[in-house]
């Protein structure tokens, strides 16, 4: 019963999450009065899904290492047995973007059996990717203690993007008999994407 998200919208704009998950539980008001007590979502039959356990969607926060900046995408959850056409439609939107926008960014994040665990996080971005994701309690503004911890969980993505190329215009502005300013700047872009390589290695060590 794994989940699946997705979001998109970095820099400044709105973002999209999808996310899919398992097959909803049915309404009650669908069900005739007398039958619905003897209905019990402790087991399923074979090849039926189960929805976990009191799901409620998750408040996601998406964390830019870079800038520091916050980002509250908008969330789309698809269910296991959901028609894919959807989040197909997404992906290949985003292989194949009609043209570049900073502002929508895919991200895919498979949920663990359990609904409180993170089995896989990807960016189907190449310049933003993620570095850490985590599941911890949602943040209260109503009051604390237990009641306050069982309110829900947040979905928190930390992520780099890319360094950008130096413009041809700033080399252009360095004079040419200025070597070891040049070469201070070569190795000081060099190791900042070293450093953004290195990041993103290590989170895909961990998957």
């Amino acid at each position: 019963m794994p989940t699946r998200m997705s979001a998109s919208a970095m820099e400044g704009g709105s973002s999209t999450l999808h996310a899919s998950h398992l097959q909803p539980a049915h309404s009650s008001a669908d069900i005739p009065g007398d039958e619905v007590a003897s209905i019990s979502y402790q087991s399923a039959q074979e090849g039926q899904l189960l929805p976990p356990p009191n799901f409620r969607p998750f408040f996601t926060l998406i964390e830019d290492s870079n800038s520091g900046e916050h980002h509250h995408p908008t969330v789309h959850y698809y269910f296991a047995d959901d028609d894919p056409e959807g989040l197909t439609s997404a992906v290949l939107d985003s292989i194949q973007p009609a043209q570049q926008d900073t502002n929508h960014r895919l991200l895919l994040v498979d949920i663990g059996t359990d609904g409180r665990s993170i089995a896989s996080a990807h960016s189907l971005d190449s310049t933003w990717q993620i570095c850490n994701s985590s599941m911890v309690p949602a943040p209260s503004w109503t009051g604390s203690g237990p009641e306050a911890a069982s309110e829900g969980l947040m979905l928190k993505i930390e992520g780099h993007e890319a360094p950008k190329q130096q413009q041809d215009t700033e080399k252009s502005r360095s004079k040419s008999g200025d070597i070891l300013h040049r070469l201070e700047s070569d190795v000081e872009a060099y190791m900042e994407r070293l450093g953004y390589l290195q990041n993103v290695l290590a989170k895909a060590e961990t998957i």
